[in-house]
């Protein structure tokens, strides 16, 4: 492994495996995704103290932002016992769409594969690369846990998302957790990433809110930020710049401000940063007249309706995936479009004012109520508002073509479902 930050993910398989190079081997030849450069075992005198097993292997890919352009990465396979992540699986991890039954099936196995690489490429192609060897190296996951942004989901989510050559979410790279507690003043709150650090960022941090209004925005702000330094890079020193509208902060590095906040306050103590809790970290400032304030002072900003940046390039990573996914968008409506239980929308985009200096593209709500799946139309109500001249108008009903889709929603009584976890409504996963 380089000297760059560890990604580090692991997968508990329902069925044993003996990890060896003829295992290692033969699941990747079954895959038209990689081409082994290298593989060896690793000596026991090498390899990692707790490892059963460890095996090197650097991987040839190709790249689904440069067609035809050749990426490598290096990778170390582990075999290890499952007495090292009970703990972690248990109790310490953010669970997402994950049962007790999985955890609990999970802890019965004796042992774990773990999977490390440094990204080297573009981190949305390589966290991607390793999550589709993952999954190769174990066909029947139970459970999938990203140590590195200290998160677990099933290994249902792992199969799903491998499916696609697509890249990944901008929020599958990290975890946001939201530590609550109480002081003489109330309520207190501390927002913090995990995963930033292995694209060499640092962490994103909110510390000192106390007012339960403003926390409930807070964790959009910080996910914004995290979104905007992974697709732009930190900003240089100093610099200012609105996340959410009308709303200004400053990036700050945790060790410049941590003696600035009140004894005892949540995540500003040495005693608050244990192991998780001790990488990089900035902390958002918020800004007036290019000094800093309190969050108090954008309350309205943040509380009445806060309206947060969203990039153009997440908004095509949102467009491909929904695109990609949208059969099983159509296949579901056709089985439950007569259920009062079941809604299905769909986000289209179109240009408002078009010729003028107002001139853009307004992402809107449809609520379906028939799809031509031959004339890839659909037959939907508009449910919000333009902002501009979109040539139709809230409550109108109308044919709208395939390709202006940018998103979809399905809703249900348990719950809603996107192209990210659709794979909770299907049985053949």
């Amino acid at each position: 492994m380089s000297g760059k930050k560890i990604s580090s993910m692991v997968s508990v398989d329902e069925d044993k495996i003996d990890l060896s190079l003829d295992y290692v081997k033969n699941c990747i030849g079954k895959s038209e995704n990689f081409t082994i450069l290298k593989i060896g075992e690793v000596d026991k005198s090498n390899a990692s103290k707790d490892a059963l097993a460890e095996i090197d292997l650097k991987l040839q890919y190709i790249s689904i932002l440069e067609k035809d352009a050749k990426c490598e990465l290096g990778f170390k396979i582990q075999l290890a016992p499952m007495n090292l992540f009970e703990d972690t699986i248990g109790s310490s991890l953010t669970k997402i769409s994950l049962d007790e039954n999985d955890i609990a099936n999970a802890l019965k196995k004796d042992t774990v594969i773990v999977l490390e690489t440094s990204f080297q490429n573009d981190p949305l192609e390589d966290y991607q690369v390793q999550l589709k060897l993952l999954n190769i190296l174990t066909p029947k996951s139970i459970l999938f846990s990203d140590l590195s942004a200290c998160s677990a989901r099933s290994g249902r989510w792992m199969r799903y998302n491998s499916n696609f050559d697509l890249l990944p979410s901008l929020e599958y790279l990290y975890n946001i957790h939201a530590v609550h507690g109480e002081n003489d003043l109330g309520d207190e709150y501390w927002f913090h990433t995990h995963g930033l650090n292995r694209l060499d960022l640092p962490e994103v941090e909110v510390i000192g809110i106390n007012d339960k209004d403003i926390a409930y925005s807070i964790g959009t702000l910080v996910n914004t930020v995290a979104k905007l330094i992974i697709e732009n890079d930190m900003p240089p020193a100093g610099t200012v710049f609105m996340p959410a509208k009308d709303v200004d902060v400053m990036l700050k590095e945790f060790k410049n401000v941590q003696n600035s906040f009140q004894l005892g306050t949540l995540g500003s103590s040495e005693d608050d940063r244990d192991d998780s809790h001790s990488s990089e970290a900035v902390i958002i400032i918020p800004m007036k007249n290019n000094k800093p304030v309190e969050y108090a002072d954008y309350k309205s900003e943040l509380t009445d309706h806060p309206v947060f940046m969203f990039s153009s390039f997440e908004t095509s990573l949102m467009q491909q995936a929904a695109r990609e996914t949208v059969g099983y968008f159509t296949g579901l409506f056709n089985t439950h479009k007569n259920s009062e239980d079941f809604r299905f929308i769909v986000k289209l985009g179109y240009t408002a004012d078009e010729g003028t200096e107002d001139e853009g593209q307004e992402h809107l709500w449809f609520d379906i109520k028939d799809i031509d799946e031959e004339k890839m139309l659909f037959d939907a109500i508009l449910l919000n508002k333009p902002y501009g001249d979109v040539g139709m108008k809230e409550g109108e009903r109308g044919m709208h073509d395939f390709i202006r889709l940018t998103d979809w929603q399905i809703s249900s009584k348990t719950g809603n479902y996107t192209s990210a976890n659709v794979y909770l409504l299907l049985n053949v996963m």
